[in-house]
């Protein structure tokens, strides 16, 4: 292994990693799904809002923090 890549070969790999993580995450989450409709039949609106709400708190979270980090960098730019 010399070190050398190149930008094709290179984003080859990622989207090989990436695909092959996305798969393992879909069956996990489908057998969670499955395990969790199978024992909380009862309450599975109620959890399925809970958990949709919370999933929004926490993408609005990481919006806001990267719109923050955005306005710390560029607004001392913009003025020099």
């Amino acid at each position: 292994m010399s070190g050398h890549f190149t930008l094709t070969n290179r984003a080859k790999h990622v989207c090989r990693l990436l695909s092959i993580e996305f798969v393992v995450m879909c069956s996990v989450g489908c057998i969670a799904i499955g395990v969790g409709y199978y024992y909380l039949q009862e309450s599975l609106i109620e959890i399925v809002q809970i958990s949709l709400i919370l999933l929004g708190n926490i993408y609005g979270m990481c919006v806001l923090v990267l719109l923050l980090a955005y306005g710390v960098v560029f607004i001392p730019v913009s003025l020099y």
